[in-house]
């Protein structure tokens, strides 16, 4: 059962089978979920696992400046992401606003490896927050 505190476009892409999904949406200032401000999608290569698409302007995973655009989630919190589905995923990366989640990470192709270089994978601790819209 989805929580009332989920955004709009969390609900809206859960129920359209959307391939994929924006973390760190906006919430009200009752708290809920809070994200790391990734959106990803399945890879498309057969490897089962998501592709970070965007990262969120001045989100944890942008201000860390360890998270890639190209970067695939391997593991969260040392559980493995091969297989899990957008809401699986979803539901392993946000949790409560201040609190820490481990990802791991295989380095996109314009990762430190380069293009003619190994891929690696590299472990990134990013602290949960809400995305709150600017007012105008």
């Amino acid at each position: 059962r989805q929580s009332k505190r989920e955004s709009w476009r969390e609900r809206a892409a859960l129920r359209s089978g959307d391939r994929h999904v924006s973390m760190g949406q906006p919430r009200g200032p009752e708290g809920g979920s809070s994200g790391v401000g990734v959106s990803f999608e399945p890879s498309g290569d057969g490897d089962d696992l998501m592709t970070i698409i965007a990262l969120r302007p001045g989100g944890a995973a942008q201000e860390s400046g360890e998270v890639q655009l190209g970067d695939k989630i391997v593991a969260v919190n040392g559980r493995s992401a091969r297989g899990c589905s957008v809401q699986d995923l979803l539901q392993l990366i946000t949790g409560p606003a201040h609190t820490t989640v481990e990802l791991e990470l295989l380095e996109g192709p314009r990762g430190r490896g380069g293009r003619g270089g190994a891929r690696s994978v590299k472990r990134v601790v990013l602290q949960r927050s809400p995305a709150m819209m600017p007012s105008v």
